[in-house]
């Protein structure tokens, strides 16, 4: 009964892989207070969140359903009911977690953060027990952002940054598509999580940034008329933005993301 929560998420658009950050320049307060807070379940961490995210208990209670048991890489169930609590893509654009976290968490004022403490703790408190990897992931946009950004120039993402380490899933209508203007981003990460054993969709071999990540635009590259490769290196911040816990050992990967181009794979 309780796949009745969220409708038909195989057919939406995967709109949290072109969730970005419009103003990435902007130097906010560093994300903190959540650590304070306990791991509860996943049923106390949405309570404060009822009246801000559509349908969120109802939905919790979906991604727990969904969960395995056991879940994999030693998470808990509540833990790993909580990244696919992410990644869920419900029809209604009121009831995505991610919209909802991602535009408070690049919201000036902190305060509005505080409803999503026991969510960030148990999230965070996942990712954390999940290998950082320092690899080559994408993600991409409707639009031309060449002019948005400068080579050489650092920006920040605030929030939770959805990527693939599978180029050719991008290419599919539900994610950049193959025709129109598009804008890519071929990013050099080192503390992406990968989640496809903890995603509403396993199948797109999700790759997860965690919120206030810093990079570097490395190269803008024109492909044809409609579109743009970004590329974008992941560097340390000079000052803690926020707090992941203690990080476990990042993996080199050498899988399809390890590439340095982005166009051998891609539909221009």
């Amino acid at each position: 009964m309780a796949s009745k929560y969220v409708g038909d998420q195989e057919s939406q658009r995967r709109q949290r892989y072109s969730d970005i950050d419009e103003n990435p320049r902007r130097k906010l307060i560093p994300i903190s207070g959540y650590e304070a807070y306990p791991i509860v379940t996943l049923e106390e961490a949405v309570e404060p969140l009822k009246n801000i995210v559509g349908n969120v208990k109802n939905n919790a209670e979906w991604a727990k359903w969904k969960c395995e048991e056991t879940p994999e890489d030693n998470l808990t169930v509540d833990q790993s009911a909580a990244i696919i609590l992410y990644t869920m893509e419900p029809s209604d654009e009121n009831q995505r977690v991610y919209y909802a976290l991602n535009s408070t968490l690049r919201d000036e004022d902190r305060k509005c953060l505080k409803p999503w403490f026991l969510y960030l703790r148990l999230l965070l408190s996942a990712l954390a027990l999940l290998p950082s990897l320092h690899t080559h992931v994408y993600r991409g946009v409707k639009g031309n952002l060449k002019s948005a950004l400068k080579i050489g120039e650092k920006i920040i993402w605030w929030g939770f940054s959805s990527c693939t380490s599978d180029l050719n899933i991008l290419n599919n209508d539900q994610f950049l598509g193959s025709t129109g203007v598009r804008t890519l981003f071929n990013i050099d990460c080192k503390t992406g999580k990968d989640i496809k054993n903890h995603s509403a969709f396993p199948h797109e071999s999700e790759v997860l940034l965690p919120a206030a990540r810093c990079f570097m635009v490395i190269a803008c590259l024109p492909q044809g008329t409609d579109m743009t490769i970004i590329q974008l290196k992941e560097i340390d911040s000079p000052v803690k933005l926020i707090d992941l816990g203690p990080e476990v050992n990042i993996v080199p990967s050498t899988g399809t993301g390890t590439s340095n181009t982005a166009t051998a794979s891609i539909t221009m």
